[in-house]
């Protein structure tokens, strides 16, 4: 099962990353719902339709909160580094970030589903399904995962490979992707938000 499992979830893959391509998307939000729609709710029929959205611990379990802890910890410095990186100050913000809390609030929402559309399809379907298979299963997730850079900053392409042995690490010991999601989520909103303010936007 789990090595056909891996090659339906290379076929997914492959599906999402060509209607990505032909699913224009203006601004942020028009870049979210293409996430939730992609990365979210199409991976979900996928799961349901393996039956492996059981390989999930959807409960906010200690061993969740522990490992969320730990990437937090080690992530959100690595991000407040990245501040300071030519490549990272060109390329971020990607969208103008509207001024006051309305605005903040509607850019937060926006990146959840973009993280979270990121964490629960690289982390959550094609990772934790095969988790039977051991630590390699945090490997085989990697390559997909870095590709989706392919076009970023040299640093953020170099850091997708870190990332993902990172979070995929994570959610191989704790069995769930809240601890990618949170800090994933923080760090990108950390990244972004000063950037924003540096600029005056």
């Amino acid at each position: 099962m789990s090595r056909w499992y891996w090659l339906w979830s290379l076929v997914l893959w492959g599906l999402i990353q060509f209607g990505f391509g032909r699913w224009p998307a203006a601004g942020r939000e028009a870049w979210a719902v293409k996430h939730v729609a992609l990365y979210i709710a199409l991976p979900f029929l996928f799961l349901i339709a393996t039956r492996s959205h059981r390989s999930i611990q959807w409960r906010w379990s200690p061993e969740a909160r522990r490992w969320t802890i730990i990437c937090c910890a080690l992530a959100l410095p690595v991000y407040a580094a990245a501040l300071w990186l030519p490549g990272m100050q060109d390329y971020y913000p990607m969208w103008p970030i509207q001024p006051g809390a309305g605005g903040v609030a509607q850019y937060i929402l926006a990146m959840l589903a973009v993280v979270g559309g990121t964490e629960f399809f690289y982390r959550g379907v094609m990772l934790l399904p095969l988790r039977g298979w051991g630590p390699a299963a945090v490997l085989l997730h990697l390559a997909p995962y870095v590709w989706i850079h392919v076009g970023k900053p040299m640093e953020e392409v170099l850091g997708s490979v870190a990332g993902g042995l990172f979070w995929g690490f994570a959610a191989y010991r704790s069995r769930t992707i809240y601890p990618g999601l949170i800090s994933h989520t923080l760090g990108w909103a950390m990244l972004e938000l000063v950037l924003a303010l540096g600029r005056g936007q």
